[in-house]
């Protein structure tokens, strides 16, 4: 059986049941469980709700960061760090130009300064901060490359210039839980949040026609499943006439999983993944729109990822 099927089926909908999944890929519900089951065990697979920040009034900057320090109890400690900071949504580490490609959503950039300039003072000694890139707007297509065969693929658009949705105190409780907890059951919601169950479901399709949660997907642990993956930054020439032509062109390359519009010195980041090595593409690409200011920052592993603060951090928020 083809176990790429199945992440490429669960990165386009983590909560599909597991009957329909066999029915899909013709086969039987035992085996899609046994094999579930063994990508929750060995890890291969984190189940990810992919909700939209600027829909709650949220705008992210990219922060590339350069550790100064080799000693390992060093860099061990700063992680922990900034995963334990709630206004830190992703932390990628990289093994090329930079140590770490971090993400942080913000509700103005005011906060965002402040923050960063606590980070910077605390671990001045042993971090450099490389460049800042506030995010216009990010375009994730399906991972391709697992089901290439595959008809589905689509184009989910989070950030840019959107109108922030005020959220009802159940509605917030049901977004924060399904963060948590993307797959859990309908059934077990209603216990945990007290509601019953016609009011979760009710509560989760406002959430999902709002776009506010997007969809449901899985991130991949790509040392065991042996995937490479990198994040490639471009300065886009002649960016109004190429740029329309560079997102059809990424939704259609299966390598290519995300594309996001930047501000600074590079205003293209591409995120890519691949079973084979990925020099190919990049070196299409290049051939394609000939940019010559680039950098590639191959990926070690994602330390953290999430779309939205955590609910303690927005809870206290709103008590003041």
């Amino acid at each position: 059986m083809n176990l790429n099927k199945i992440l490429f089926e669960l990165s386009q909908n983590s909560r599909i049941k597991r009957k329909d999944l066999g029915k899909k890929l013709n086969r039987s519900p035992q085996i899609i469980s046994y094999t579930i089951d063994k990508f929750e065990q060995e890890k291969f697979i984190e189940y990810r709700c992919i909700v939209d920040p600027s829909k709650l009034g949220y705008i992210n900057i990219l922060v590339l960061v350069l550790f100064k320090s080799s000693a390992k109890p060093q860099r061990k400690e700063f992680i922990e760090r900034i995963k334990q900071m709630p206004n830190i949504t992703s932390i990628i580490s990289l093994d090329t130009y930079a140590d770490f490609a971090i993400e942080f959503s913000v509700n103005n950039l005011s906060m965002f300064n402040k923050i960063l300039v606590n980070l910077d003072d605390e671990f001045s000694e042993v971090i450099k901060i490389i460049s800042m890139h506030p995010i216009i707007v990010r375009h994730i297509f399906s991972r391709k490359y697992l089901n290439k065969r595959s008809k589905t693929n689509t184009d989910s658009i989070i950030l840019g210039d959107r109108k922030p949705v005020s959220l009802s105190d159940n509605e917030s409780r049901l977004l924060f839980e399904l963060i948590k907890k993307p797959n859990e059951k309908i059934i077990t919601l209603s216990e945990n949040l007290k509601l019953n169950v016609r009011t979760i479901i009710n509560l989760k399709k406002s959430l999902e026609n709002n776009k506010i949660i997007r969809y449901y997907s899985i991130d991949l642990n790509y040392a065991k499943l042996n995937i490479n993956a990198a994040l490639l930054l471009i300065k886009l020439e002649n960016y109004r006439k190429a740029i329309d032509k560079l997102v059809s062109y990424s939704y259609a390359t299966p390598e290519i999983i995300s594309l996001t519009k930047l501000i600074g010195e590079y205003n293209i980041m591409i995120y890519l993944e691949s079973l084979e090595t990925l020099n190919p593409v990049i070196n299409h690409m290049r051939e394609e729109f000939s940019f010559y200011e680039y950098k590639i920052f191959n990926i070690k592993s994602v330390d953290k990822n999430t779309s939205i603060p955590k609910d303690e951090d927005r809870k206290t928020k709103a008590l003041k």
